[in-house]
């Protein structure tokens, strides 16, 4: 759907053909914003500190996500957005590589959204 500040013009015609007009500006914003990073890097490499693999998200009620590694063995899983992974799995490391991750979340009206994808450990 359409994101952005929009005008809402009412046009009223009597039966006695006067004319009169009145609009209002409307902002509509997404029902969800989050953010997921593709890779982070649990041992401080680069330029800035990207040490935990972290979901942001504006709007959200209600938050679950599963990490699986590549053999589809469950690494992380949490209800609280405010958590993140740090790239281990019973106190070790996990091995460098790419780990899929499903992601719901629910707004405040109740919506539900599922995202799917893969993020980038990287040592």
């Amino acid at each position: 759907a359409d994101t952005g500040l929009f005008e809402i013009k009412l046009v009223a015609n009597s039966n006695f053909h006067c004319l009169d007009t009145s609009s209002q500006f409307v902002r509509v914003v997404p029902d969800i914003l989050i953010f997921i990073p593709n890779a982070f890097t649990p041992n401080h490499r680069g330029p800035e500190t990207n040490d935990k693999f972290t979901v942001s998200s504006a709007h959200a009620q209600e938050y679950f996500i599963e990490i699986f590694n590549k053999w589809g063995q469950k690494v992380y899983t949490s209800t609280n957005i405010k958590d993140s992974w740090d790239g281990n799995y019973l106190g070790k490391n996990c091995q460098d590589g790419v780990y899929a991750y499903s992601i719901e979340l629910i707004n405040k009206a109740g919506q539900k959204y599922t995202y799917h994808g893969t993020v980038n450990l990287i040592r």
